[in-house]
């Protein structure tokens, strides 16, 4: 079994890779085969949202960091609105699973511990998805 390590290291590569080719690799790697993901430079606005209520120094430069990779132009458009929700697929035994990502910020928490806290909920997105998910649950 590949040590733990490993496959972190190689999955922060994987965002970091700017070689087409190796980053390519480095995915193949570490992502299951129906695996999708959120490109960071698609959430630049949220992050500019966290810099703004909160001027951490380390977000700053974690913007600044993502500004200076190569993207397709408009990609870090930081006053475009967010999209609500994010359609993901999931193939799992032999069905395809159709869910809504949604993702819940507290921006203005009472409580600090509150501040970075995120929860993503996953809804199924159509009626057979919904079934499949209620048989799989028992």
């Amino acid at each position: 079994m590949r040590a733990t390590h490993e496959l972190i290291d190689n999955y922060i590569r994987s965002w970091n890779e700017t070689d087409p080719l190796r980053r390519r690799a480095l995915i193949e790697d570490v992502y299951a085969e129906h695996a999708t993901y959120t490109d960071p430079m698609a959430q630049a606005h949220r992050l500019r949202q966290q810099i703004d209520a909160s001027h951490d120094p380390q977000l700053i430069a974690l913007l600044r960091e993502l500004q200076a990779l190569p993207a397709p132009a408009g990609c870090l458009d930081i006053d475009a609105p967010s999209s609500i929700a994010a359609p993901l697929q999931l193939e799992v035994g032999g069905h395809v699973l159709s869910l809504l990502s949604t993702t819940t910020v507290f921006g203005t928490p009472v409580d600090i511990t509150l501040a970075e806290l995120a929860l993503e909920a996953f809804v199924p997105a159509d009626a057979q998805t919904a079934e499949r998910l209620r048989s799989m649950a028992g």
